[in-house]
């Protein structure tokens, strides 16, 4: 055990080499297949595996380095990793050795600022202002060095240097960190790479935080125009609109700040015509997707005549782009025989098998839906440009889907949707094939349903009647009478697996928690998986989604609503659930159930 680390420190703590934080972690896992370490060892690999977070709040610590991983711990709570427990002063004085021994400025970063940071939670003794200096110092010079793989990841610790000198009001130190920065921008900075350039200005001039020399602000900006111009002189396929903009709205806010608004002005309509620039004038659909979004701009930046102007074009395109969507459809064709063929394997068995294989079929997989938008993102082009206000039938905003770039969670919710509406008419078909093989009545399918523990006794009555409306297609009153039904059996399992269902209300006594809450404690993707979960959540209660339950117990639907596709999900969601017995915890996934 002891070459390990031995062998670590050989190959890595040197200078002149390039590493990063994951590859140290690898090494140690890979010499220990056991996951059994020393304790030098284990204190290396938890220096290198926890994780970053500039914000300090978005770990459970609430410090720049946090647990890397949130995983279950199988008793409905989760455990972080690597754990706090692990760290002891033991750690922390190994740490200490190593910041003040390492040779790769990388590595001694590391270990300084990890001292710096956790010293006084773990030991309680406070914290010795001298590690965070060596980290900075360290943090410089691996940025001259290069000791890290990624230009980004090495101006991340540069940003780390001089948040690390701005509180210890070090102004030499801010300057050198600055200067470094300054250097490592001109060094790296490619027109087409966003990441690799701003961060000088982001840093060192939007915050006014740092006092420069009047040359260095000039040569920001100078560097900053002369990237816009060189991307407003691109045409077609080599334009790059996005990359213009990053530069002109850094510039924008800039010379806002200084009164300069005709200078604002000029950048910001250069920004429009690098758009109009790159942009198809026949592909409409993208085309009013950034004159919306130049829109906001102009509005942003007080730009009220130019965003006028956009709104005629906006009036133009808009009527061309309607037609370009109504001209493109999805479409999908199934002769009978292959209809018969499907509905035949899927009800082969007995009646457990026939239901267990629908709850299985139609209940949507997270990872095939991520696969679907994957490929959509990469086919259209404008869900990377525009946002997409969902309407109720009033035409009342209830959701705004932004850029599938920034909003990947509301494209997956909106794709599950509609994804439930397009496979409607074979949830349909399979249901009555199930119903008329097997010869299953009202009260077949309610014995079936009441089988489960987590349905209680007191709900019988009720979710019977809401399956004898579905046999007489009365479907309005089925939804009204088995969606609170649906909630009280989340409600019922969440009790089961140990959880609270209550909290205190304002009156000095308790409420039941609402449903968003109990299908988020963590209990349904215990029981079953995250795609039921998710499923639920995009059924139930989202916005974005279908949202049942909110819609419909807040009387905010019209009656046509009420239709059979609706409640045929409402159907699949109950047999969801009461498919839990007392001798399983949840149901097969698969679809050879």
């Amino acid at each position: 055990m002891g070459n390990c680390r031995a062998e670590l420190l050989r190959r890595f703590d040197r200078e002149g080499i390039a590493i990063n934080e994951h590859e140290i972690v690898r090494f140690i896992e890979d010499a220990h297949p056991d996951r059994i370490y020393s304790d030098e060892e284990l204190f290396e690999l938890i220096a290198f595996d926890l994780k970053e977070d500039p914000t300090e709040k978005n770990n459970k610590w609430e410090l720049f380095f946090g647990p890397n991983w949130l995983l279950p711990d199988g008793k409905g709570g989760m455990v972080d990793l690597p754990a706090a427990s692990v760290l002891s002063t033991e750690t922390i004085a190994y740490w200490k050795r190593r910041a003040n021994k390492a040779i790769n400025p990388m590595m001694k970063a590391r270990y300084a600022d990890l001292v710096w940071t956790l010293e006084e939670t773990v030991s309680g003794e406070s914290r010795n202002y001298k590690y965070a200096m060596l980290a900075i110092d360290s943090y410089i010079d691996t940025a001259i060095q290069k000791a890290h793989h990624s230009a980004v990841r090495i101006i991340d610790k540069l940003e780390r240097a001089l948040s690390l000198a701005f509180f210890l009001g070090d102004k030499s130190r801010v300057q050198l960190v600055a200067d470094e920065m300054l250097s490592l921008e001109d060094e790296i900075a490619e027109d087409n790479k966003r990441g690799l350039w701003g961060f000088s200005f982001d840093n060192l001039i939007e915050p006014g935080k740092v006092i420069l020399a009047d040359k260095q602000v000039e040569k920001i900006i100078s560097d900053l125009e002369a990237r816009l111009e060189r991307m407003s002189i691109l045409h077609g396929d080599g334009a790059d609109p996005w990359a213009a903009e990053a530069a002109a709205l850094r510039l924008a806010r800039y010379y806002r700040r200084r009164n300069l608004h005709e200078d604002k002005h000029r950048v910001m309509r250069k920004t429009y015509s690098v758009f109009q620039n790159s942009i198809d004038p026949k592909d409409y659909t993208r085309a009013l997707a950034w004159l919306q979004h130049m829109y906001d701009l102009f509005i942003e930046f007080e730009m009220n005549d130019d965003a006028n102007e956009v709104t005629v074009q906006i009036a133009k395109v808009g009527t061309y782009a309607l037609k370009e969507q109504e001209e493109h459809t999805i479409s999908h064709s199934i002769s009978g025989k292959e209809m018969e063929a499907f509905l035949d394997n899927m009800t082969r068995g007995d009646l457990d098998d026939s239901l267990l294989r629908l709850i299985a079929r139609y209940l949507p997989k997270r990872k095939i839906v991520e696969n679907q938008l994957e490929s959509y993102s990469k086919k259209f082009f404008s869900l990377h440009l525009s946002s997409t206000v969902l309407q109720d039938f009033k035409g009342r905003p209830i959701a705004t889907i932004g850029p599938i770039d920034s909003d990947w969670e509301g494209h997956l919710v909106r794709t599950i949707s509609q994804n439930m509406s397009m496979s409607s008419i074979f949830l349909a078909r399979l249901i009555d094939r199930i119903l008329m093989k097997f010869d299953v009545t009202s009260e077949g399918l309610c014995s079936w349903i009441l089988q489960s523990p987590i349905v209680e006794e007191y709900q019988y009555g009720i979710i019977c009647r809401g399956i004898d409306a579905y046999f007489s297609q009365d479907y309005i009153s089925s939804m009204h009478l088995l969606i609170p039904q649906l909630e009280a059996i989340i409600r019922n399992l969440t009790e089961k697996m140990g959880q609270s269902v209550f909290r205190k209300n304002k009156y000095g006594g308790f409420q039941y928690r609402t449903l968003g809450e109990l299908i988020g404690n963590g209990c349904i993707r215990e029981l079953f998986n995250e795609d039921v979960e998710l499923y639920l959540t995009v059924l139930l209660t989202d916005q974005r989604g279908w949202n049942l339950r909110n819609t419909v117990c807040h009387g905010l639907n019209p009656t046509e609503y009420f239709g059979r596709t609706q409640c045929d999900r409402v159907i699949h969601a109950v047999l969801l659930l009461s498919a839990v017995r007392e001798d399983q915890s949840a149901i097969e996934t698969g679809e050879n159930s």
